[in-house]
């Protein structure tokens, strides 16, 4: 009785998750003072996300058929490596790579999937699995496909740094993995599409907490330069959608629209946290309100793109391609 009892308003939070996430972003910027306090403990978040990733989808659903991790593993390149790559050519020959905005966006596209993506799949209402996948396989190839990005960028870290951060990530994603798959071959058969809403419902509790605190740096610029907050608010809103509404358009064009919203969201929805712990102290002002801002179109998708994905992917339709 106790554990329905709290069952209830757990399975309630993952109904109505994308309210839940727009609080957090509120929270996030009203409450400075909460944020900078739970600052902290997003490492330990974000590893409960990637263990309630897998747990809701399951192991064979998150690392799918060898076909499909060959078109995962094409698409994290693309995403992670070749898109930065030419994005730093470009902005090298226009004599840009030193400015602090086009470092972040350099930055952020070269990252990994966020570990949240599969739950803002989900809250779309499409397959969270390909996301999953393609998060899972973005962080394990992370500490090679970043090389290449940082070649241009020597003066913002180590690449040695960089590659024991992401083979640490990558064995937090194996921990966290291996738990949910204990955990799941305990769930009975029966109980599996209550045991989904539930953990629909921490995962958008655990994404709203994650949030606030990364909006740490966002507060105090609304106040004192609103100016500078709407013009980065405007930039991340068009960078992160821009790049989802793209790449979606071209997964379904090339035969996989079953799939299109979990790579489009991937697309545009990055883990760049990792990369602030090799970066020099003088750049990390800039960097933390950029990813704080960042926040806010990644709290969003759920809600804003909702009816492009429906578009894109119609509910209920179903392809006879296999999924990346």
């Amino acid at each position: 009785m106790v554990f329905a009892g709290l069952a209830y308003p757990i399975r309630l939070a993952g109904r109505h998750g994308r309210i839940i996430l727009i609080a957090g972003i509120v929270a996030g910027v009203a409450l400075p003072s909460l944020a900078e306090q739970l600052a902290p403990y997003i490492g330990p978040l974000v590893a409960i996300l990637l263990f309630l990733a897998v747990l809701r989808v399951g192991p064979k659903a998150a690392t799918g058929a060898l076909g499909s991790a060959r078109r995962s593993l094409l698409i994290v390149l693309l995403l992670q490596c070749f898109l930065p790559v030419c994005l730093a050519l470009i902005l090298k020959g226009a004599g840009l790579l030193s400015e602090p905005l086009a470092v972040a966006t350099l930055l952020m596209m070269a990252a990994a999937p966020l570990s949240g993506g599969p739950h803002i799949v989900a809250m779309t209402g499409h397959d969270s699995a390909p996301a999953l996948r393609l998060m899972v396989l973005g962080v394990a190839v992370l500490p090679f496909t970043v090389v290449p990005v940082f070649y241009f960028l020597p003066a913002y870290g180590s690449p040695l740094l960089v590659l024991s951060a992401s083979f640490k990530l990558l064995a937090v994603i194996a921990l966290a993995a291996l738990a949910a798959t204990m955990v799941r071959k305990a769930i009975p058969t029966r109980l599996e599409r209550d045991a989904s809403e539930v953990i629909d419902g921490v995962s958008a509790i655990a994404m709203a907490v994650v949030v606030v605190g990364l909006m740490s740096e966002v507060g105090a610029v609304l106040v004192h330069e609103p100016l500078r907050f709407v013009i980065m608010l405007a930039y991340v809103f068009l960078l992160n959608f821009g790049l989802q509404m793209a790449v979606a358009l071209l997964a379904r064009a090339s035969g996989h629209p079953n799939a299109a919203p979990a790579i489009g969201v991937v697309a545009g929805n990055r883990n760049m946290a990792l990369f602030l712990t090799v970066l020099p102290p003088e750049l990390t002002d800039n960097l933390l309100f950029f990813l704080g801002c960042a926040q806010i179109p990644i709290y969003l998708t759920a809600v804003a793109l909702n009816g492009f994905y429906g578009r894109v992917a119609p509910i209920g339709k179903t392809s006879s391609t296999s999924p990346p």
